[in-house]
This record gives C-alpha cells, structure tokens and sequence, in this order.
C-alpha cells in the first residue's frame, strides 16, 4: 500500500523538490546580489567613510551608513518582487472564467442598482409609447398610468 501511494505521488514530490531547490538556488543567487552591489558601493565611498573617520565620527556611525544604504538597496528590491508577484497573480486570477463571470455580476448587480428603476421606466415608457404608435389607445392610456404610478 505505501509503494502504491508512493508511486501515486512521485511526480508530485519530485516537483517539490525541484522547486525547492532552484528556491534555494535563487536566494543563493540574491544574496550574492545584495552583497555584490553593497561592497561596491562600499569600495567606492571609502574615500568618503576615511574622510569621516579623520573629522571625528565613530566606526559605528559609519557602520550605520553602511547598513541604512544596503537596507534600502534591500527594501527597494522587495517592493519590486512584490510588485512583480502581485501582477502575476492578478493575471492568473483574472485570466480564470469565474472570475470573468464573478466580475461580470459585480458589475451587472452595480449598474442595475445604481440606474434600478430609471431604466425600467425607461424600458416602460418605450413600449408605451410604441403601443400609443400602434394605434390601440386603450391600451396605451392604462399602461401610461402603470408608468407614472410607482
């Protein structure tokens, strides 16, 4: 029983696996980045952080320059990765059939409250007035009075 259940979800647990390793990959990958860019934005200020030094600030003001450079550097590429993941789900999300269909109803249920019993007087006094052109004055009286009476 446990080979059948296994067999059952190999393809499925070797996915996983890939999928967590090229995460693990990735995020290598990042954090070379990050660090990549801060030691060269480091190596082109040290004239700048020995300048510092010489006119009297501690080592850990500098120190705090540094690391309030490579947290915005971090934040900024954060907030790009969000944005991206965000866009890419609400693709996916409005690109399935019941969202069309829910988003369709939202819309249809808004309008109709929004224009409600206008449109349907509308619609009334439009057949009232092709019944008064057809010539069945009768007919024409009565339904003018269902239209103005609520």
């Amino acid at each position: 029983m446990d080979r059948l259940v296994a067999s059952a979800i190999a393809r499925q647990r070797f996915y996983a696996v890939m999928l967590g390793a090229f995460a693990g990959v990735a995020a290598f990958l990042a954090a070379i980045g990050i660090y990549g860019v801060l030691a060269y934005a480091v190596i082109q200020r040290t004239h700048e952080m020995g300048v510092r030094t010489a006119l009297g600030a501690r080592p850990a003001q500098v120190l705090a320059l540094v690391l309030r450079q490579g947290a915005i550097l971090t934040v900024v590429g954060i907030t790009i990765a969000v944005g991206i993941v965000a866009g890419v789900v609400v693709g996916f999300v409005s690109a399935s059939p019941l969202f069309t269909m829910r988003l369709s109803s939202i819309l249809h249920d808004s309008t109709r409250s929004r224009t409600g019993s206008r449109a349907v007087r509308a619609t009334r006094r439009t057949l009232v007035v092709a019944q008064m052109a057809g010539g069945d004055g009768c007919m024409a009286v009565a339904a003018e009075r269902a239209v103005v009476e609520p």
